[in-house]
């Protein structure tokens, strides 16, 4: 159990640390949630342009708030009850993490919070626009989509971080090792599938075009995913899908197309 007010000298590091986290972070990742907005945007016809932004708010909105019940259980858990024995020594360092735990904990609910809030605010605002106004909105705010998609990441990554808090506090170092490395795996796949979605082509232009192309090639030249279902029903799906794109022409009113254009 924490003190109200810690006799430790080393007390201070815990909020220091875990502020200065936060701080970098936010310096790190907050100037690109145009960026994201943009990606999500680049291919969207303008047309319904409006109702995905609201479709996204709508889904982020539900994963913020289901996530933010799960921090908000966390917070208002008991105190650690370590599974090992505990020395004089060890107070002062389980009283520190316990703090860090605390800490994420209260962080992830305050991201969370914050993420609903904009999508709320978001759909309040855009909702009686109509499609040009809504297009207009978008050049005037074009971080509304990315600011509560890094909201919940950053919600998500600081219960991560609490959990870990946990798992130190009550299970011992051994198993917060293994459950960091975990995590960090966990992240470092995350940040991939972030990278190579943000760069998808529909277009056709681009190298990156190649990952739906190869359905137009001989079944030899598939890739290995597609080569390794080796039944009859993969093949034909694949096939399907790359015959319902075969002949398709760049359709006019995408975002991009509004670029290449200018």
């Amino acid at each position: 159990m924490t003190e109200w007010l810690p006799e430790s000298e080393t007390w201070w590091t815990v909020p220091v640390g875990a502020g200065l986290l936060v701080i970098i972070l936010e310096a790190i990742l907050r100037p690109m949630v145009t960026k994201v907005s943009l990606d999500v945007m680049e291919w969207c016809n303008l047309e319904s342009l409006k109702d995905t932004a609201r479709s996204v708010w709508t889904n982020l909105a539900v994963t913020a708030a289901l996530l933010l019940t799960v921090a908000v259980a966390m917070l208002q858990g008991g105190a650690m009850e370590p599974r090992f024995e505990v020395t004089e020594d060890m107070k002062d360092m389980l009283n520190n993490i316990q703090s860090a735990y605390d800490l994420f904990c209260g962080f992830s609910v305050l991201y969370c919070m914050v993420a609903v809030l904009q999508c709320v605010i978001y759909l309040c605002y855009v909702d009686p626009l109509s499609n040009k106004d809504g297009i207009k909105f978008f050049i005037a705010n074009p971080a509304t989509i990315g600011g509560p998609v890094l909201s919940t990441i950053f919600g998500c990554l600081y219960c991560g971080i609490g959990m870990l808090m946990w798992v130190l506090g009550t299970s011992g170092l051994m198993h917060a090792v293994v459950f960091s490395l975990f995590l960090l795996v966990l992240i470092i796949f995350l940040c991939f599938e972030i990278a190579d979605k943000s760069t998808f082509d529909p277009s056709g232009q681009t190298k990156k075009a190649h990952e739906w192309q190869w359905t137009h090639r001989p079944e030899h030249e598939w890739p290995w995913f597609a080569k390794k279902a080796k039944n009859e029903k993969a093949t034909r799906v694949f096939k399907k899908m790359g015959e319902a794109v075969q002949d398709e022409v760049q359709k006019p009113g995408t975002i991009q197309d509004e670029v290449q254009k200018a």
